[in-house]
């Protein structure tokens, strides 16, 4: 006769998971998520069975997505949810506990808090689509966030001047870094001046004292209003402004053509990534 077997110590409680540490830490790193994104990530690593199975190439299915936020939800919560407009996604975020979890594992540095703000989901839901696009087609290149850079750079001294952080960097090779920037709104000739100046001449200070050049600069535009082409206009006239030797490393890249590469793709396609990647 068999003897009943014994109850898991762990049952009942909510464990992180791979996938969840996985997401999550790509959550953090880059601030927020809106759903059809998140659909991408989740559906790298099929949670459930029952998942695997979802109709086409569209990846697992609303309501798997919709529980596993729920998960992440519940006290303490590891990430919240929001829908700010009734005819687009939600995002998703990851909380302060949520990023004292996984930063106490080493997965991600210990950011500081931050809220998010309506005024800049446009803006990072194309940083977004552009890692999307980098992590399908270059799988091997490592991604570090603007969040990171700035935890890099650690707390401004008033008086010091504002260093001027690209929206990520693509580590090509343990040498070759790209300064990634998405311009989705025109800023002045100036402004334009003073960011090719630092990051391709003059160079970043970092706190040890030394100082980082990027070997290239990708642009990131978009066609889509007239906001937007007026954005690539002046980011185009200042690339012509530069001296040849400079010209030559900032590429303008239009950002539809990123966003078909990998919406193209069926999710679970997409090779998973280390949660450590930005760090």
């Amino acid at each position: 006769m068999h003897e009943p077997r014994k109850t898991r110590r762990d049952k009942g409680m909510r464990i992180m998971k791979s996938r969840d540490t996985r997401v999550l830490c790509w959550i953090a790193e880059q601030y927020a998520l809106r759903l059809d994104h998140l659909r991408h990530l989740l559906s790298r690593e099929p949670g459930h069975t029952s998942e695997r199975f979802a109709p086409g190439a569209a990846g697992i299915s609303d309501s798997a997505i919709i529980q596993v936020i729920g998960r992440w939800a519940q006290e303490p919560a590891w990430a919240e949810y929001k829908r700010f407009y009734v005819d687009t996604p939600g995002w998703v975020w990851t909380t302060a506990y949520g990023v004292e979890v996984l930063a106490s594992q080493g997965l991600i540095p210990a950011y500081g808090r931050h809220t998010l703000r309506e005024s800049t989901l446009a803006h990072l839901h194309a940083i977004n689509a552009v890692r999307l696009n980098i992590e399908l087609r270059h799988p091997e290149h490592r991604w570090v966030s603007e969040r990171s850079l700035r935890k890099l750079l650690g707390r401004r001294v008033e008086g010091d001047d504002l260093v001027h952080l690209p929206d990520a960097q693509v580590w090509l090779d343990e040498q070759r870094a790209v300064a990634v920037e998405v311009e989705l709104s025109p800023k002045s000739a100036q402004e334009y001046d003073a960011i090719f100046d630092e990051l391709l001449v003059t160079g970043v200070a970092l706190p040890d004292g030394s100082v980082f050049r990027y070997k290239t600069v990708w642009y990131i535009v978009n066609q889509a209003t007239s906001v937007h082409v007026q954005a690539r206009r002046m980011v185009e006239d200042a690339r012509a402004r530069l001296a040849e030797r400079y010209r030559r490393l900032v590429q303008v890249i239009e950002l539809e053509t990123l966003v078909q590469a990998y919406e193209t793709h069926p999710p679970a396609a997409v090779p998973p990534t280390s949660p450590t990647s930005s760090a």
